[in-house]
């Protein structure tokens, strides 16, 4: 028996509901990019190289000899075989000084020099060399509201060595007592401007010359083949003003300048210029220079032969 399904045949015949036709959704516009809030990258640069450490500032030492600072002093004694001297030194009678009495030898031959025989005050600044130069700026201070003129007794002396002195500046209650001599070497002499006193200059075998300003104030009393006796009047008088050499006053400028057979050259200090050919130089002045740079150059030898017995022992 052949059944047949009537449902099956109506349920083909029912349609199924239409579907809608996909249509493309309408592009969505592309959200906006937040930006970032950091700033912008530094330009490319080429990696650097390792980092330099700076170099320590070098620190400047104090020779004994010859300091860079101005050193005040008083009753100051500076001794070198060989090395050369230099600096400034402010000379300072009322300085407190613990070494009081020390230069009686310095000031034993002072004496002698002047004519004196009796022991008058010490040396308040002295500097000596065998075989070195000397080169040496001076002043004489004194401190505020001081009275009467105190001698300022000063000793500049080398055996073979060139002395170049400048005394710029003196205190109006400081008097110059100057001593100055060397053997075989030239002396350059600068007085302060305010001197006013005796002068002697002693040579044998060298020669003897005054600058412009200086032989200007100066008057010649007695003079011989080994020394010269001057007068040097103060600023503004006429060379031929009184001036008593032998005054009892201790505080009267002095100075004695002498050298056996080196050149002697003396003027007043921010004036006088030492002219260009009298730096050349004579045959003493050269023999001077040749004795002072062996004495150095023995100075030398003899520290590095001690270093070497140091080091071996």
């Amino acid at each position: 028996m052949i059944v047949v399904n009537t449902h099956s045949q109506d349920a083909c015949d029912v349609k199924s509901p239409p579907v809608p036709e996909k249509h493309p959704r309408p592009a969505e516009a592309p959200s906006p990019r937040v930006e970032s809030a950091l700033p912008p990258p530094p330009p490319y640069s080429p990696p650097a190289g390792p980092s330099r450490v700076p170099e320590p500032t070098p620190v400047r030492s104090e020779p004994i000899f010859q300091p860079h600072n101005p050193q005040t002093v008083n009753r100051f004694e500076v001794f070198s075989k060989h090395a050369p001297v230099s600096g400034t030194y402010l000379i300072d009678p009322a300085l407190p000084s613990p070494t009081s009495g020390l230069s009686c030898r310095m000031c034993r031959e002072q004496d002698r020099a002047w004519g004196e025989s009796h022991h008058k005050s010490d040396v308040h600044a002295s500097f000596t060399t065998r075989h070195g130069a000397l080169t040496l700026d001076l002043a004489l201070v004194a401190p505020p509201f001081a009275y009467g003129r105190e001698p300022t007794r000063v000793d500049v002396h080398s055996q073979h060595g060139r002395i170049l002195l400048d005394v710029h500046d003196a205190a109006p209650s400081r008097a110059l007592d100057l001593l100055v001599e060397t053997a075989y070497g030239k002396i350059t002499v600068y007085l302060p401007p305010t001197f006013s006193g005796p002068l002697v200059i002693g040579t044998h075998h060298g020669n003897a010359s005054l600058l412009p300003s200086l032989a200007a104030r100066t008057r010649t009393l007695r003079a011989t083949d080994s020394e010269t006796l001057c007068v040097v009047s103060a600023p503004g008088q006429p060379p031929n003003a009184l001036v008593d050499i032998k005054a009892t006053d201790p505080g009267q400028d002095r100075a004695l300048v002498r050298s056996k057979h080196g050149k002697i050259l003396i003027g007043i200090s921010g004036v006088d210029r030492e002219p260009e050919a009298a730096r050349g130089g004579g045959l003493f002045e050269t023999l001077g220079r040749i004795l002072e740079s062996q004495g150095a150059a023995f100075g030398t030898y003899v520290a590095e032969g001690r270093r070497a017995s140091w080091r071996g022992s």
